[in-house]
């Protein structure tokens, strides 16, 4: 499939062609060829070649592919710096997550120990609860006292 800039550049330098080796002040124009090479590419050369750039519609066409080329470059190294910080901030989250789970199995370890030491230590058959309604309705004071 032949792309828009393709066919714009093919119709360029049949028009060339047309217009063909004629003089402009002391330099003389020269017919552009096109044709395809044994792998299907398209090639254009000029006799000029490397003397001029290729102008479309006042637009310098070599001149913004090398600025697009420079912005692409550009793109890369913020890209490359921006995957530079996604990195370190991984390894801060990695750390934090170790450090989470050795504080989540360190309170696992220490709410087992605390449950042995208050619940085995306790004989729950020799408290005695007395059940009197010696204190119904009392209210604790500001001195401690009911």
């Amino acid at each position: 499939m032949i792309s828009f800039l393709t066919a714009v550049l093919v119709t360029l330098v049949i028009f060339q062609h047309a217009h063909s080796t004629r003089a402009t002040g002391n330099e003389e124009l020269h017919d552009a060829i096109i044709y395809t090479d044994e792998n299907g590419a398209l090639n254009i050369n000029t006799t000029t070649a490397g003397r001029s750039g290729f102008i479309l519609n006042g637009l310098d066409v070599l001149k913004e592919m090398a600025e697009q080329q420079s912005m692409i470059v550009s793109q890369q190294s913020l890209i490359k710096s921006q995957q530079s910080m996604i990195n370190v901030q991984q390894s801060i989250n990695d750390v934090q997550n170790t450090t989470i789970n050795h504080l989540t199995t360190k309170q696992d370890l220490l709410f087992a120990k605390f449950h042995e030491e208050v619940c085995i230590g306790v004989d729950y058959a020799s408290i005695s609860v007395s059940v009197t309604n010696a204190w119904f309705g009392g209210v604790l004071a500001n001195n401690g006292l009911i």
